[in-house]
């Protein structure tokens, strides 16, 4: 299992595929696996790193409330111990959040960036929701039921009414030995909370792709709308009758979207 220390934590990593590189930032509560679905398809033309947030999977949790910059630095430090330079940058939700403070800081240390279903400032009812499971899991619900409580703000009305495709998905997030902690639960949603890059993200100068899906209940289309409204280097795409997470509901799509924007020159 590699890891690599990250001041004072040990980020779990993977590395797939050959080609100019491209980091994958999970978003808020996933590890890396979050990915499986389009990985294959990014592999075939790109390096793809992909790596736990501290706080998620086999990364360290740290005892202590995390930051979008710190969880940013994490993935820096990570990409500059790998001797990766200037890679594409792609992240989901709190990834992008992650993301979007990379490209405003350091811009010139990546390539291309993808924003998917993301925001400069997470709404409140985004925060609610993760309030609301933060609480289930302090009365120590099991995980199934944290896990219902999240499938219908994550997905399409139309790909939740697949019974037999959310039964699978719901017995291997269950089945995952590395599933989020309380810990690092409570300590993403701190950084998810505080971030607010509103007055920054217009200070992105990189050539951007921004994600969005029309039945998004967590950051909905007016969010991506305001980051292609700010980043002047920036192209929109929306996918239909998809939910928060483009990469699961409609992983062929979002590979193909993702690729082709990246390989044109």
């Amino acid at each position: 299992m590699p890891k690599i220390q990250v001041e004072d934590s040990e980020l779990y990593y993977e590395i797939h595929g050959e080609g100019h590189p491209l980091l994958l930032i999970a978003g808020f509560a996933c590890d890396h696996s979050i990915w499986q679905l389009i990985l294959d398809e990014l592999s075939k033309n790109f390096q793809v790193v992909i790596f736990d947030n501290r706080g998620s999977g086999q990364s360290t949790i740290s005892d202590h409330p995390y930051s979008v910059e710190m969880l940013a630095n994490d993935a820096l430090d990570l990409v500059a111990q790998l001797e990766i330079e200037k890679p594409h940058l792609l992240g989901h939700s709190l990834g992008g959040a992650i993301a979007q403070e990379i490209a405003i800081n350091h811009g010139d240390k990546i390539d291309k960036l993808v924003l998917a279903n993301t925001t400069a400032q997470f709404s409140a009812t985004n925060c609610w929701v993760k309030d609301f499971i933060e609480e289930l899991f302090k009365q120590g619900a099991p995980r199934r039921q944290l896990i219902h409580a999240m499938i219908p703000w994550g997905f399409s009305e139309k790909f939740i009414e697949n019974e037999v495709v959310i039964e699978k998905m719901i017995e291997k997030m269950e089945q995952n030995p590395f599933a989020t902690t309380l810990e690092g639960y409570v300590n993403q949603a701190i950084a998810l909370k505080k971030h607010n890059a509103r007055d920054r993200v217009k200070e992105i100068q990189n050539r951007t792709l921004i994600l969005s899906s029309d039945q998004d209940l967590l950051t909905p289309q007016r969010e991506s709308d305001y980051l292609h409204a700010e980043i002047n280097s920036s192209k929109i795409f929306q996918f239909s009758e998809c939910g928060h997470n483009p990469m699961i509901e409609q992983p062929l799509l979002f590979s193909e979207t993702v690729s082709h924007w990246l390989s044109d020159a």
